[in-house]
């Protein structure tokens, strides 16, 4: 896929190139597409600086089939840069940080310093899938690569419970067992 203010696909097998006409949610004159791409399901990822697109070809035509943004568990409504790894999974690369899309479940992740990123937001001039399943990137302080695989497994769900079983401090018990979840804040 070819792209700037349209959409061009491009066999290189035949060399035929043919524009796909869409129904942009956005002006594309003032906000350009940022990426097009395709994931191992066939499903075709949009992005522009305020729109992150998922779409299905149908002979010259992308259909919108899903539109991402902060409703869904984005940090941004657009991206500067998407990357779809060897899972199938939608990385997206904002100002404000990463997030990543399960295609098939709709999963949202977001990922920072707390995940093992060495800053909290990449802003991506290029990114690059490595064989191994990696991930790189330059950045503003230089080289990035991480495992897009382990990095997802260090995504936890934001509604996982967390269950105090017991209290210590500077190595002494303060509170055990049921005491623990009934604690009020002072």
């Amino acid at each position: 896929y070819l792209f700037s203010n349209e959409v061009h696909s491009l066999d290189l097998i035949t060399g035929k190139i043919k524009i796909l006409r869409y129904d942009p949610i956005v002006n594309p004159h003032t906000h350009p597409i940022q990426f097009v791409g395709a994931d191992q399901m066939g499903n075709i990822w949009m992005s522009t600086n305020v729109h992150i697109g998922k779409y299905r070809l149908l002979e010259d035509s992308l259909i919108l089939q899903e539109s991402y943004g902060k409703k869904q568990g984005l940090l941004n409504s657009g991206a500067r840069e998407l990357h779809i790894d060897q899972s199938g999974r939608v990385w997206i690369f904002t100002a404000s940080g990463l997030n990543a899309i399960e295609p098939s479940t709709g999963a949202v992740h977001f990922f920072g310093t707390n995940e093992g990123l060495p800053f909290p937001f990449l802003d991506p001039r290029q990114v690059l899938g490595i064989t191994d399943g990696r991930i790189a990137t330059v950045c503003h302080n230089g080289l990035i690569v991480f495992s897009a695989d382990d990095l997802w497994q260090s995504g936890a769900p934001d509604d996982v419970s967390v269950v105090w079983k017991r209290i210590r401090f500077d190595g002494k018990e303060l509170i055990t067992g049921a005491g623990v979840n009934t604690l009020q804040y002072i």
